[in-house]
C-alpha cells in the first residue's frame, strides 16, 4: 500500500498520468507469489506457514481479543518469567501502536501508512509472542524517535544525537 500511495502521489493522484511503469509496483506481490509457489514445490502445501503459525498458537483474532488473552495469561502464569514476558509484550505492543498514532504529527504519509500497517497487523495473530523482535523491523519507529528526541538541546540530544551531528559538521 505505501508503494502504491507513493506512486500515485508522484503522479498527483491523476489517473491519466499513470504509465506502464506502474508494473514495477507489482514486483512486491510477485515476490509473494513466487514464495508460495516455492512452498508448494517443496512441501506440497502453498499455505504451510499458516499451519506452522497455528502450531505456535497464532490464529486470526481481533486485536482486543489478543490483548484480552494476553492480560488473562498474566493471571494464569505460574512463573515470574512468564508474567514479565507477557508484560513486556503488552508494553511493546501498546508503545508501538501509540507511536504509530503519534507519527501522524511528525512523519510523511508513506511512513505513517507503513508504520500503522506494520504495528497493527500482528495484533490480529491471537498472541503477542515475539512482538518485540517483530517490531524491530518497523524502521519508521526509529525515525520517529529521532525526530522527537533529537530536535531540542536536551539531555537525550547531548548523549545520543550531538556526537553524530558534530561529527558530520566537521567533515
Amino acid at each position: 500500500m505505501p508503494v502504491i500511495y507513493l506512486y500515485l502521489n508522484k503522479k498527483d493522484f491523476n489517473f491519466r498520468k499513470i504509465k506502464s511503469d506502474i508494473i514495477f509496483t507489482f514486483l512486491i506481490p510477485l515476490g509473494l507469489v513466487i514464495f508460495v509457489m516455492f512452498l508448494y514445490a517443496t512441501t506440497g502445501d502453498p499455505l504451510i506457514q499458516s499451519k506452522i503459525f497455528a502450531a505456535h498458537g497464532k490464529e486470526f483474532s481481533m486485536p482486543w481479543e489478543t490483548f484480552n488473552s494476553e492480560v488473562a495469561g498474566l493471571f494464569q502464569a505460574v512463573e515470574l518469567k512468564a508474567v514479565a514476558y507477557r508484560m513486556f509484550n503488552i508494553f511493546v505492543s501498546v508503545t508501538f501502536f501509540a507511536m504509530a498514532i503519534l507519527s501522524f504529527r511528525f512523519m510523511k504519509k508513506d511512513y505513517v501508512i507503513y508504520f500503522l500497517i506494520a504495528s497493527v497487523l500482528p495484533l490480529f495473530s491471537g498472541n503477542l509472542e515475539a512482538i518485540g523482535r517483530y517490531n524491530l523491523t518497523i524502521f519508521p519507529a526509529f525515525v520517529l524517535l529521532q525526530k522527537i528526541f533529537c530536535t531540542d538541546k536536551n539531555f537525550i540530544y547531548n548523549i545520543f544525537c550531538y556526537p553524530c551531528a558534530s561529527d558530520s559538521e566537521t567533515r
